[in-house]
C-alpha cells in the first residue's frame, strides 16, 4: 500500500499550486473541473503521513501548506462547503484528515500552526455534534462524524469529544441489518414533521468502503464491544462481493448509479475496514491484498481513473477519486499495521456455492471459473438535488448486473 499511496500522491504533486500568483497557495487544482475542490484538501492527511514515514520535510511541508488552505475555506459555523456546490455534510471527512494532521506532527512539528488547526478542528467537531444525524445524512456521514471525532478525542482528550463519537458510532452500528449489510443509504421519508421513515437503501460501495472502514478507524481509537462484535458481521458479509480480480460489486444498490468496479470513486476504500480486519482474520488479508492490486491496475500516471473502461485518448481526470483514496491508504497505515498473519481464501476463491442477501433480494453465484451477481433489488431510492428530489432505479427484477470470467 505504500508504494501506491507514493505513486498517487506523485500524482497528485503536479496540480499543487505552488505560489502566490492564484491566491491558492497550498490547494490542489482539478483540470478536469477547472476547480479546487475543498476536499483536496484531506490529500493534506495522506502528504504529511508519507512525508513522516520518509523522513522527507518537502512532502510534510506540502501536506501542511494544503491543510493551511484548508483553514481558509472553512465557514465561519465550523463546515466546509464541498466546492464546487453547498452540500456541508463532507465536513466530516476533512475533520478526519485535519485532527490526522495533528496526530502524526503533534504540537512540536506545528508550532505556530498549532493553535489555529486546534481551533479549526474543535469547531467541525462541534458542527459535527450539532449536525450529523439520521435525518439530515445518510448512514456513512455518520459512521465518519464518529471516527472523526474519535481521533478528535485522541488529540484533544478531555473534552467530551468521545461521548459524541460512541453515539455517531452506535447509530451508524445500528443500521446493520441480519444480512450484516448496511442500511440508509438514500433519502428517508417524512409522513408528518415529526414522524420520520428512515432510509432502508443498500450500497454495498459505501457500506464497505465508508461506513465500515470509518468504523475501524473508530474502533482503533475506541474500546467498543457493541460496535466490534457487528462490525466483524458486517465485515464477513461484504466480502462475498470481493470478486476474484479484486474487484468490489457495486453493482445493484441504492447507489449503483454511480458504480465503478473499485466501489465508488468518492468514497475512501476498503482498504481501512479491511486492514482492521486483517488483524484478526486471514482471509481479510487476502482480501485487503486483491484489492489493493486491483486499485493499482487503475492508476494511470498516479492519478486513479473511474474505472477500467475509459478513452484512453483522455489524460485528464477528476483528481477526486485520487485524493479520496490516498486518504484511505494513509489511514490504513498509519493506524492498522500490517501484521505477519498468513493469508487464507476468501469465498471467491473457493469453486462452488450460493450467497442469497434477503434484504437485497439477491444472489451472488460461484461457479469456477465464473462468477455472478443477480439482482431483485427493488428499493426506490431518493436522493435531494438542486433541481429538486430525484428518484434513481437501479437493476433488479433479476437483472444480471455483474458477471467475471
Amino acid at each position: 500500500m505504500l508504494a501506491l499511496l507514493e505513486d498517487l500522491l506523485g500524482g497528485l504533486s503536479r496540480y499543487l499550486e505552488v505560489n502566490d500568483r492564484t491566491g491558492e497557495k497550498g490547494s490542489i487544482f482539478c483540470p478536469y473541473h477547472q476547480d479546487h475542490h475543498t476536499r483536496g484538501g484531506e490529500a493534506a492527511f495522506p502528504f504529511v503521513y508519507l512525508g513522516s514515514v520518509n523522513g522527507q520535510d518537502v512532502t510534510t511541508e506540502r501536506g501542511l501548506a494544503l491543510a493551511d488552505w484548508l483553514l481558509t475555506r472553512q465557514n465561519q459555523d465550523g463546515s466546509w462547503d464541498e466546492s464546487p456546490g453547498t452540500w456541508k455534510g463532507t465536513t466530516v471527512f476533512q475533520l478526519m484528515a485535519l485532527a490526522g494532521v495533528v496526530d502524526v506532527c503533534g504540537p512540536d512539528l506545528l508550532r505556530g500552526r498549532y493553535a489555529l488547526y486546534e481551533m479549526a478542528i474543535e469547531k467541525a467537531a462541534d458542527w459535527v455534534e450539532k449536525y450529523i444525524n439520521m435525518r439530515r445524512v445518510t448512514t456513512n456521514y455518520i459512521a465518519s462524524g464518529a471516527a472523526g471525532l474519535a481521533l478528535v478525542n485522541k488529540i484533544f482528550p478531555g473534552k467530551g469529544w468521545d461521548k459524541g463519537a460512541r453515539r455517531l458510532a452506535h447509530l451508524a452500528a445500528g443500521r446493520i441489518n441480519r444480512d450484516g449489510l448496511i442500511e440508509g443509504e438514500g433519502r428517508g421519508r417524512r409522513i408528518v414533521k415529526k414522524i420520520y421513515i428512515k432510509p432502508r437503501g443498500i450500497d454495498i460501495g459505501y457500506g464497505l468502503e465508508m461506513t465500515l472502514s470509518s468504523l475501524a478507524l473508530y474502533l482503533a481509537l475506541v474500546e467498543d464491544a457493541k460496535v466490534l462484535s457487528v462490525f466483524h458481521e458486517a465485515l464477513q458479509s461484504h466480502i462475498f462481493f470481493v470478486y476474484p480480480d479484486g474487484s468490489l460489486d457495486n453493482s445493484l444498490g441504492s447507489r449503483g448509479y454511480k458504480w465503478t468496479i473499485y466501489g465508488s470513486k468518492t468514497t475512501h476504500g476498503s482498504q481501512m475496514a479491511l486492514a482492521y480486519g486483517a488483524l484478526q482474520y486471514p482471509q481479510m488479508k487476502r482480501a485487503l491484498k486483491l484489492t489493493t492490486e486491483c486499485l493499482r491496475g487503475y492508476v494511470k500516471k498516479g492519478l486513479l481513473k473511474n474505472g477500467p473502461y475509459v478513452d484512453s485518448n483522455t489524460n485528464t481526470y477528476c483528481l477526486y477519486p485520487t485524493i479520496t483514496k490516498a486518504c484511505n491508504f494513509a489511514f490504513a497505515l498509519k493506524y492498522f499495521p500490517e501484521t505477519e498473519m498468513a493469508q487464507d481464501l476468501i469465498p471467491s476463491d473457493k469453486p462452488l456455492w450460493v450467497k442469497k442477501f434477503s434484504s437485497l433480494h439477491s444472489l451472488i453465484l460461484k461457479r469456477k471459473p465464473w462468477m455472478a451477481t443477480i439482482s431483485g433489488y427493488d428499493n426506490v431510492t431518493r436522493y435531494p438535488t438542486p433541481k429538486g428530489q430525484m428518484i434513481y432505479y437501479v437493476p433488479g427484477g433479476g437483472s444480471l448486473t455483474y458477471l467475471f470470467s
